[in-house]
């Protein structure tokens, strides 16, 4: 049961406070986005010029959409059209518009159902780049004899907003056996983009912020945490320390899989992961063999994994978008795949327990304590209503 998860992780939180080694490998330098930014006048200009190009990517819509609400009855292949060219435009607008309408093409409870069919498409099936340009990687981080050491098949077996992924064969390090691997592979001058996109956010938080009845969104620090999550994406390294840890933390559990990658042959700019099939879990839902049976395992599964990493291991995977969970039925057994492991939440230990405290207030039905703990960790409480708030 949660009661169960939240008792049991509060006691490991008590634990782990006591260890004041808390940081690990993949906490964020606050100074990594400075290998991205220039002086600021660069800047300004690299971000009005990115303004440009963004307007005359999406004014067709300005007209479009209008025509669309008038005459859409009468024209139907008019709103189809609109729809395809807005995912053709967050297709060409860079990763971190793709990343965005990524998460909100699976929020069906927030946004219409067209809106996330015609964007789901976006989970698995961003434009790769070419196999020249992945020789030049592959080269750079392998060196010139790469073949000799990767059999790489050239087809490319899915392409996201960040990297792109092949699959092939490597020799196990310190074995003779042969692998089957996936391939990832950086999209050349992607940092580039995300880092001006990045600021014409901040700079449109920082607007936004100054309206007194935005102040409480936070939406500066919003921004500066998806910010960081999509520089941790920019370098596969981090992506492969934490495969490893989510991999060491399920290893006991045969149900939830998770790829093991070859870290010393993985670089900023490649990542070597084992090979592991499955099917879409949006195509297996879809197939015959999603019964009712299979549906209820599918959701048992589903959340006893995200309780492990949410209140056991306080490790959490957070972009299970449909494209980046397979589904593997061999044998009869249900197997959840979870890939693409760039975007990670860990929370400092105080932190996470005073998490755990709350829900384990909301569980023992004492409204009155969890209200009196969110206040006392607020970071701003203003000339509030404390006895009324809780």
């Amino acid at each position: 049961s949660l009661g169960g998860y939240s008792t049991a992780a509060v006691a490991s939180c008590d634990a782990i406070l006591t260890d004041e080694s808390i940081t690990t490998s993949a906490r964020l330098d606050a100074d990594a986005f400075d290998t991205y930014e220039g002086p600021g006048w660069e800047r300004l200009l690299r971000m009005l010029f990115r303004l440009f190009q963004l307007a005359l990517l999406y004014s067709p819509l300005a007209l479009g959409v209008p025509l669309t609400l008038l005459f859409g009855r009468y024209i139907p292949d008019l709103e189809k059209a609109c729809w395809d060219y807005a995912l053709g435009a967050v297709h060409a607008s860079g990763p971190a518009f793709i990343k965005l309408a990524q998460w909100a093409s699976s929020r069906s409870d927030l946004f219409p159902l067209t809106f996330c069919t015609t964007f789901e498409q976006l989970h698995d099936s961003c434009p790769p780049h070419s196999w020249e340009e992945t020789e030049i990687i592959l080269r750079r981080e392998a060196g010139n004899h790469w073949a000799s050491k990767i059999k790489l098949q050239r087809s490319v077996i899915g392409s996201g907003c960040i990297a792109q992924v092949y699959r092939g064969t490597i020799t196990a390090p310190g074995t003779a056996k042969e692998v089957e691997v996936a391939v990832k592979v950086i999209h050349p001058g992607v940092e580039h983009i995300v880092a001006v996109d990045i600021d014409i956010m901040r700079t449109v938080a920082q607007l936004l912020s100054a309206i007194p009845a935005l102040k409480w969104l936070s939406l500066p620090d919003v921004v500066e945490d998806f910010a960081l999550q999509m520089y941790w994406q920019l370098d596969l390294r981090k992506e492969a320390y934490n495969l490893d840890r989510l991999h060491t933390n399920f290893t006991n559990d045969d149900a939830i899989v998770i790829p093991e990658p070859f870290l010393d042959l993985c670089s900023r700019d490649m990542l070597i992961e084992t090979f592991q099939p499955g099917v879409p879990i949006s195509a297996f839902i879809g197939s015959e063999a999603c019964d009712h049976v299979a549906r209820k395992e599918l959701s048992r599964l589903g959340m006893n994994s995200m309780a492990k990493m949410i209140f056991m291991d306080n490790f959490v995977h957070c972009d299970l978008h449909p494209g980046n969970i397979l589904i593997n039925s061999a044998g009869g057994k249900i197997r959840m795949v979870f890939l693409d492991a760039g975007i990670v939440k860990e929370l400092r230990p105080d932190t996470h327990k005073m998490m755990l405290n709350i829900l384990q207030a909301f569980l023992n039905w004492d409204g009155i304590e969890a209200g009196k703990l969110m206040i006392e960790h607020s970071a701003e409480t203003g000339d509030g209503d404390p006895d009324g708030f809780c």
